[in-house]
């Protein structure tokens, strides 16, 4: 009975069959052209590393940064930053305000005379300058231009302390003397003696390294004047902790193209595995 009324009322049950099978493969055409369409006008997600030659995000109509003068701290991962500034040198054939020696006189205070070429005060153009070198802003300005962009990197306290007892125990004679880090950190009057060579490794080793006076006793009204005068002095401080971040505010402060700021690891002490 029921065969018939189909039959009968509604036509044939083949041509029903038919007619479903025919929107069926309607209705999958149309869904996979959508999908193929989306496919093709949507572009893939990218990382910016991969933008048309690794420029990056465009940062602009400012004009890239050629005079550069970055403090190169002990133990900050400076030596990565450092490598890529010579990277960038290199590439845009810039000439670099180089020792005569070994660094740029450390531990003593920086003088201009220790410049690799150096004829008076701004008689040689120089572009980059990023060795070693104990900060004198004085007698850097007599070799960098008067735009040049001053940058250096910091990193925590503790950290520094950390790696620079491991890096110069045998340098350092405040080190040498303690059982390990842990007894120089309770008893750092009974090791530390700041007439001996290569103690300043031991004390305030940042301090000692942007100028100050690192054995000068702590107190807030010091270290808020210190920090004053390094706000003066440079455009940029980096962190070592926040190393990628502060890569991205250095290539917008230098207006560099993305792939200029890209680094490797360098110089980096290499971290026992736990437990040993």
């Amino acid at each position: 009975m029921l065969r018939w009324l189909v039959c009968g009322r509604l036509g044939p049950v083949w041509m029903w069959k038919a007619l479903l099978l025919f929107v069926a493969i309607a209705f999958a055409g149309q869904l996979l052209g959508v999908i193929f369409n989306k496919s093709s006008v949507q572009p893939a997600a990218r990382s910016i590393f991969s933008s048309p030659n690794a420029q990056g995000p465009s940062l602009g109509h400012c004009q890239p940064h050629t005079h550069i003068m970055f403090l190169k701290t002990h133990k900050t991962a400076s030596s990565t930053v450092l490598n890529m500034l010579y990277r960038f040198g290199e590439e845009h054939d810039l000439r670099f305000a180089l020792p005569l020696g070994y660094q740029l006189g450390y531990p003593l205070p920086f003088n201009a005379h220790r410049v690799k070429g150096y004829r008076g005060p701004r008689a040689v153009e120089f572009h980059i300058m990023g060795n070693h070198m104990r900060f004198n802003k004085q007698e850097v300005e007599k070799v960098m231009p008067a735009d040049t962009f001053y940058f250096s990197i910091i990193r925590d306290p503790v950290a520094l302390a950390e790696s620079s007892f491991a890096y110069y125990k045998e340098v350092a004679p405040a080190f040498r003397k303690a059982k390990g880090l842990g007894d120089f950190a309770d008893y750092p009057k009974k090791y530390y003696d700041p007439r001996l060579r290569n103690n300043h490794y031991a004390r305030n080793l940042l301090w000692f390294d942007f100028g100050m006076d690192h054995n000068a006793n702590f107190s807030l009204a010091l270290a808020q004047r210190y920090e004053a005068l390094i706000r003066r002095a440079f455009k940029l401080i980096l962190v070592s902790e926040y190393f990628d971040q502060s890569m991205i505010l250095l290539r917008h402060a230098l207006c560099w193209p993305l792939d200029s700021v890209v680094s490797f690891s360098l110089n980096a002490r290499q971290q026992k595995p736990s437990g040993v």
